[in-house]
């Protein structure tokens, strides 16, 4: 079996100003981990590298007006790809007319690929935290509510962003004898 992941949607934390101002929400939604960051055109999976299956250059806050809702689409990225192939050898023996003898070995995930789980992608927010606002980057207010900067880490992009932390099961090998009359 060999599936693409299913489609996911990255939403950004509760935006926190710098200098001490507190912003709780990039929208008026109520809501602060509800809010979608702008998108910069690149690929959101271009970066899919080992554990890390979300790019994290695809998103951005910078250029972000505070009350409007960001150009990241619902299930604009896709989780990772699953990859499985279960395979069985068995040889059945007859004697006697009416027994039957059958061995065999079962193979689950055959070349032990590691498919991560996708769960855990969407728990690994994209920060919005650190945000300066207009061209001198000051605090940002309902007046001055374009961000331009934002302290911290680069690019909003929080620590794990994107990554998967657990994958399934790897190789499982079976065997069996089963013995009929």
């Amino acid at each position: 079996s060999v599936t693409s992941g299913s489609s996911l949607t990255v939403f950004s934390n509760g935006a926190g100003g710098a200098l001490g101002s507190s912003l709780n929400s990039l929208q008026g939604s109520g809501f602060n981990q509800n809010n979608r960051p702008d998108t910069t055109g690149s690929n959101c999976n271009a970066g899919e590298n080992g554990r890390q299956i979300l790019n994290p250059a695809a998103f951005t806050l910078i250029g972000y007006t505070i009350g409007t809702v960001g150009t990241a689409a619902r299930g604009y990225c896709f989780g990772p790809n699953y990859r499985n192939v279960d395979m069985q050898l068995a040889k059945n023996w007859t004697f006697k007319e009416r027994f039957n003898v059958k061995f065999a070995l079962d193979f689950f995930n055959l070349f032990n690929h590691a498919n991560f789980i996708a769960s855990n992608l969407e728990t690994a927010n994209f920060s919005a935290s650190g945000l300066l606002c207009g061209p001198s980057q000051t605090a940002c207010t309902p007046t001055n509510n374009v961000v331009s900067a934002q302290q911290g880490t680069p690019n909003s992009i929080s620590s794990g962003f994107g990554q998967a932390n657990n994958v399934q099961p790897g190789r499982e090998i079976q065997y069996s004898l089963k013995f009929t009359f």
